[in-house]
């Protein structure tokens, strides 16, 4: 078997491996002679790269039957949630959603076919489901992380089995403590921060596949670039790539999911948080990249910001953090002539809210306008750099 890039693809070659949808459903199995029809499919599906089989070789076949039933609880429960995850982040999160659609569920299919990770993911699941939820999350923006990173095949797998396995060792923590829904004491505060430690061990002790690799994303997915968070860094530099990245996956994944403890907070307010209140926790290089290519603020959105109320009318790839808007009134509700502001050339622009329901319905009541009538038409852009007021 060996790997070919998508472009390198030729009508004759056999698939050595089956590719499955974001439901499970094999379009290709292994063993298909590939069509000029199935490679463009493949290419319009965001895959990169295709295992063939050389002459010499045969397709892989389905595992046995007894090494299926014991996976199959798993892989439903596992797909299931991937699904529903990769659905909302499709209506929701995501300016390119061909970055999740292509190669990365294929990634995620080999890692629930990983013994030694089916191993302690059931394990979690068994232990509190939401640990195992939160894993599969964090896994899926990892591997988003990943890809905007333009990582290979090889080390994105790597990093989202990182990701699926980063909370290991929760199973060694009380579920009573993981479930509080009131303030941890102190001691159990200090029992929770063990866990990247136990699972750092945990993953070393496996011996399995990248095994230090995964146990130094386990290890280190709390420790902060300013060198604080847990356990102690020692150096900000020694905290490695892949566990900064799945740092921030771990965070945005728990301020958007609801617990019985608190709702789940909006991607903009994830944002706000992680972006303004929580400065030298996280590598912000990685961070910008994450977020300017979320959907934050969705086109249509109503905006308050320091140049006054303003619509969103283009949120594109790669700065979708900083939208294009078209200002239609100022702070004290007055209406004026629309001027668009590209905030990627405005540093000085800065976003206060995004409104929604009582407070959208009533500052168009207020004015008697629906600021979406302003998506049709171009209005001139005024620019504000730093060191210019809006």
């Amino acid at each position: 078997m060996r790997i070919v890039a998508i472009e390198a693809l030729q009508a004759g070659m056999v698939a050595a491996e089956d590719f499955q949808n974001l439901h499970g459903v094999t379009y290709l199995k292994a063993g298909t002679v590939l069509t000029q029809r199935s490679i463009q499919q493949l290419l319009e599906m965001g895959v990169t790269q295709v295992a063939v089989c050389d002459a010499d070789e045969s397709p892989a076949t389905d595992a046995p039957a007894s090494r299926q039933d014991r996976l199959a609880e798993t892989r439903r429960l596992a797909r299931e949630v991937i699904c529903k995850k990769l659905d909302r982040l499709r209506l929701e999160g995501l300016v390119d959603p061909v970055l999740l659609e292509g190669l990365l569920p294929h990634v995620l299919k080999k890692v629930l076919d990983h013994e030694e990770d089916l191993v302690p993911l059931t394990q979690i699941l068994e232990h509190d489901e939401y640990t195992f939820r939160h894993s599969i999350g964090v896994a899926i923006y990892s591997g988003f992380i990943g890809r905007l990173c333009h990582y290979s095949q090889k080390k994105l797998f790597s990093l989202v089995r990182g990701g699926f396995l980063h909370d290991i060792g929760k199973i060694d923590v009380p579920e009573e403590i993981l479930n509080k829904p009131s303030k941890l004491s102190d001691e159990e505060f200090r029992i929770i921060q063990r866990h990247p430690v136990t699972g750092g061990k945990r993953l070393i002790a496996a011996h399995g596949e990248h095994a230090l690799a995964l146990s130094r994303i386990a290890f280190q997915h709390h420790q902060h670039i300013d060198g604080t968070g847990y356990p102690s860094s020692g150096s900000p530099g020694a905290i490695s790539r892949p566990a900064r990245i799945v740092a921030i996956a771990d965070v945005y994944d728990a301020l958007t999911t609801a617990r019985s403890y608190k709702v789940a907070y909006k991607p903009h307010i994830a944002y706000r948080i992680m972006k303004k209140l929580s400065r030298g926790q996280f590598d912000e290089r990685l961070l910008d990249l994450f977020f300017n290519n979320l959907i934050i603020f969705p086109v249509g959105s109503v905006l308050e910001t320091s140049a006054g109320f303003a619509v969103v009318k283009a949120a594109p790839f790669g700065s979708a953090a900083k939208p294009r808007i078209c200002v239609f009134a100022n702070e004290r509700y007055q209406m004026h002539e629309p001027f668009e502001i590209d905030l990627a050339k405005s540093p000085a622009v800065s976003v206060s809210s995004l409104l929604e329901d009582i407070s959208l319905i009533s500052l168009t009541s207020r004015l008697r306008f629906n600021p979406a009538e302003l998506l049709e038409h171009d209005y001139p852009e005024k620019t504000f750099p730093s060191g210019k007021s809006a």
